[in-house]
């Protein structure tokens, strides 16, 4: 893009999470994010002014930028699958790994 031939491409994210909300502990606690940051890091042969152009124009059009900025409808579907054995013979939690507990309200 732009005549920039790219090395590396990086994205992280952070942010916040009261897990009280998102465990359903404490019902006065938001279950998600107030506040997301994100940084990129780009390695290449383009110059800082044409990553910003770039960077720039990538957020205009990321679905993914639009859809964390706007409220949209999000339709949901539980699809239920035949329980299988864990080796360990310990169940996963509610979200497969074995931390989480599997007994949520």
């Amino acid at each position: 893009m732009k005549g920039i031939r790219l090395e590396k491409v990086e994205m992280e994210t952070e942010g916040e999470l009261d897990l009280r909300g998102f465990l359903g502990i404490d019902k006065n606690v938001i279950p998600g994010y107030k506040e997301l940051k994100y940084k990129v890091r780009l390695k290449g042969n383009g110059t800082r002014e044409q990553y910003e152009e770039v960077h720039k124009a990538v957020v205009i059009t990321s679905p993914n930028y639009y859809n964390m900025t706007h409220a949209i409808k999000l339709n949901t579907e539980l699809i239920l699958e035949e329980r299988g054995d864990v080796s360990d013979g310990e169940m996963p939690g509610f979200c497969g790994c074995r931390t989480c507990p599997s007994d949520l309200p």
